[in-house]
């Protein structure tokens, strides 16, 4: 398996920074103070949408824009 290393930053995080997705997630509990409303969220499900960039999670170095890209980066 291939490592990700950051040429910026070192780290070895990367991250898929998608657009246009719809993204819903169950509310497993949630308590309310006064004006603020704290939530515990539980699964997630994502439908749709489009790669944008893939990128350092630690500093947000682009790496790539597509997945031919990436390939490249990490070959």
């Amino acid at each position: 398996m291939a490592e990700f290393t950051c040429p910026s930053c070192g780290s070895h995080r990367l991250e898929e920074v998608m657009t246009g997705v719809t993204v819903a997630s169950t509310v497993n509990s949630f308590e309310i103070d006064e004006d603020e409303i704290s939530i515990d969220y539980g699964e997630q499900s994502n439908e749709d949408g489009m790669v944008e960039r893939y990128q350092c999670k630690e500093c947000g170095h682009v790496v790539a824009n597509s997945q031919e890209e990436l390939i490249d980066f990490l070959s």
